[in-house]
């Protein structure tokens, strides 16, 4: 009872003291423990609500320390079609925060090189995102909204296959499935070929291909094998969709490659290690696109690529496949590189058990191929010694850096020790069917 009594006189005695001097409160009311939602004159709202529901106002997030490695997904972003920019509209609430951090520290502005459009800078010097910051948005009937999703990107090498593949497809998913978390939201989003060597996204270089077809049928083929939407070109966007406005706006769009195209040379190899679940994924997307085989096949099936003219052709692989298909009671089939469509050999290569090839560009099927497939990589074994292209240099780089995949090499042998210089490859067809019943009887 007394210590009921004492509790009860120390809250009437706080409640006394405090109206008798206010000032003694504590947090003070004008302290910065509290929080009175500031009005924003032109809206009408509340700022504390705007961050949730005005979406005239930019974010972003970004991956990266620095313009190489950089990518972002930017949302609420305007493009000024006057000034040729890109602009990034900083909420009232954000404007005393930095815009990322790079190993020096704290930026609190959008440098002139801030993303790099592509995934690799080596051959040439791409083209790069610049963002101009501006306090408050235009006026709505100044703008045109483009809702859907979006990346803008600057093509590497869309003739080559291997490149294509390792340069702008693989680098194009992870980006889009490091953002979404979501294999299923890949394929919504629109890709938008940048112009090569233009300044519209900040400094470009010299030495740049020719700017991309972006209607060409084979082009949208390739890009389909991920996205559901025609890839189509930045120029003609901006031309057509501004519908007489001064600004686009993208409700969402993702720009930068993140420097995650395939590491080719010997140095940078080790950075393609570690990447094994995600070429998985990239995997399994896009054999079910496609209609391949997304389970682990029930019955063999050898399966034979060749090249049908050049170095890394293996010149005898007509009588080899002859020896296979005679001596192996299930399903033997060849193919020529480039004559099938990618979608057909990639449905061709996923059901396969045992997947033989030359070294080089014809090899990139390999990331389609089922978990434990057998896969016989035929050349020299001259890996790092020759300059011919014909030895052992994209397994080591890549394809054992993959876990799922199951290399065997085989060497080939040339015609005579004068053709050395010139190497032709041929394969032994006895030993090499022994090869493969080797390989067979000890599959995992």
């Amino acid at each position: 009872m007394r210590g009921l009594l004492c509790t009860l006189f120390f809250v009437i005695s706080c409640s006394v003291f405090t109206t008798l001097f206010p000032w003694l409160e504590w947090p003070p009311p004008s302290s910065k423990f509290s929080y009175t939602p500031v009005r924003s004159p032109k809206a009408g709202t509340s700022i504390a609500s705007q961050h949730y529901v005005d979406n005239r106002y930019s974010d972003h997030t970004c991956v990266g320390v620095d313009m190489e490695s950089r990518y972002c997904l930017f949302e609420n972003v305007y493009y000024d079609i006057a000034r040729n920019t890109f602009v990034y509209h900083v909420h009232p609430l954000r404007r005393e925060l930095p815009v990322f951090y790079e190993r020096t520290g704290p930026i609190y502005s959008f440098p002139a090189e801030f993303v790099n459009l592509q995934p690799k800078r080596k051959k040439y010097a791409g083209s790069t995102l610049h963002m101009e910051a501006r306090d408050e948005p235009p006026d709505p009937d100044e703008v045109r909204d483009l809702t859907g999703s979006y990346v803008l990107w600057e093509e590497v090498n869309e003739e080559n296959w291997a490149h294509f593949l390792s340069d702008t497809l693989f680098p194009l998913f992870t980006v889009l499935y490091d953002f979404t978390q979501d294999i299923s939201r890949v394929q919504e989003y629109q890709v938008l070929l940048a112009d090569h060597c233009q300044k519209t996204y900040g400094i470009a270089g010299t030495l740049c291909p020719p700017s991309p077809n972006c209607s060409s049928s084979r082009l949208f083929e390739k890009y389909n094998l991920v996205f559901d939407n025609p890839v189509a070109c930045w120029r003609d966007v901006k031309d057509t969709h501004s519908g007489g406005r001064k600004f686009l706006r993208f409700a969402t769009l993702v720009a930068g490659g993140g420097n995650l195209a395939t590491k080719p040379s010997e140095e940078e190899n080790k950075a393609n290690q570690g990447r094994s679940l995600l070429w998985w994924s990239f995997r399994q997307h896009i054999v079910g696109r496609v209609g391949g085989t997304m389970e682990r096949p029930v019955e063999p099936k050898i399966v034979i690529v060749n090249k049908e003219l050049g170095r890394r052709q293996i010149r005898n692989m007509q009588e080899t496949y002859a020896a296979i298909n005679n001596t192996f009671p299930c399903e033997v089939v060849m193919y020529t590189g480039g004559k099938l469509s990618a979608a057909e050999e990639i449905r061709l290569v996923s059901g396969a058990t045992v997947y033989i090839t030359p070294p080089g560009g014809i090899s990139f099927s390999i990331p389609f191929l089922w978990r434990r497939c057998a896969t016989i990589l035929v050349s020299f074994n001259s890996y790092g010694k020759r300059k011919d292209g014909v030895g052992f240099v994209e397994s080591d780089v890549l394809w054992r850096r993959l876990a799922f995949t199951r290399i065997f090499h085989y060497e080939a042998v040339s015609a005579s020790d004068t053709d050395r210089k010139a190497p032709h490859m041929y394969i032994e067809p006895k030993e090499f069917v022994r090869f493969i019943q080797s390989i067979m009887s000890s599959e995992l």
